[in-house]
């Protein structure tokens, strides 16, 4: 067995107590954690990294060019991480209010 099958399989056994009820790992979430993992690279940018470029990133998705040409690690980080992904998005939200 591979090491990613073995980690879905041993999350979907491990149980948490929450609230009085046992939960496990739905078939979904183990397909999006698969999915997730299987999209990560040796080398990518955290968290941190992405604040320092976020708002150049967002100003040049506003200006109609395509940031993850140049910034592709970025991108790859946007679409895995929802948080930045979400701090993107309303910083475009705001860009784009201000030039209506």
């Amino acid at each position: 067995m591979g090491i990613l099958a073995d980690l879905i399989s041993r999350l979907r056994r491990r149980r948490r107590t929450r609230l009085g009820r046992t939960v496990g790992l739905q078939p979904a979430q183990a397909s999006l954690l698969a999915a997730m993992a299987e999209a990560t690279q040796e080398d990518e940018v955290d968290c941190g990294a992405v604040q320092t470029l976020i708002d150049q990133y967002a100003e040049a998705m506003a200006r109609g060019e395509d940031a993850g040409r140049w910034l592709p690690k970025l991108r790859q980080h946007f679409e895995l991480c929802g948080e930045c992904r979400e701090e993107l998005e309303a910083l475009l939200h705001i860009l784009e209010s201000k030039s209506s």
